[in-house]
């Protein structure tokens, strides 16, 4: 994937965020599902390529994916917390080194996303 094709995929991505964010006041907020069903998520699996360039390397149930190039890897969504040494021993089966992630992404702010924000 070129360095263009990747920009454009980041910028639209985002275009919609601050519509998504506006909330309506007299709406409820509704509660956050039990922590016991996101860790059932955390089922290992084995990396796979999707296409070049990008690889999967999340748990059953959540998704993390690696996008790959020679300047570096950007790592999209890291899972939840008890999901980091899947998503590391995921991120070497596929032959790439942790030290090469360059970038985190994260699609959204919940904790089946941004929990193993430490890998």
């Amino acid at each position: 994937m070129n360095r263009y094709a990747l920009f454009f995929v980041c910028i639209f991505s985002t275009s919609a965020l601050p519509a998504m964010a506006a909330l309506d006041p007299s709406q409820p907020l509704s509660p956050a599902p039990p922590l016991s069903l996101f860790k059932a998520w955390a089922k290992p699996i084995k990396p796979f390529q999707i296409t070049e360039g990008v690889w999967y390397v999340g748990t059953e149930n959540l998704s993390s994916i690696l996008l790959t190039t020679p300047a570096g890897h950007i790592l999209i969504d890291a899972g939840l917390d008890e999901s980091a040494p899947q998503i590391k021993a995921n991120i070497e089966a596929a032959g790439f080194r942790l030290t090469d992630i360059r970038y985190l992404l994260n699609s959204h702010a919940r904790l089946d996303q941004a929990g193993a924000w430490h890998v």
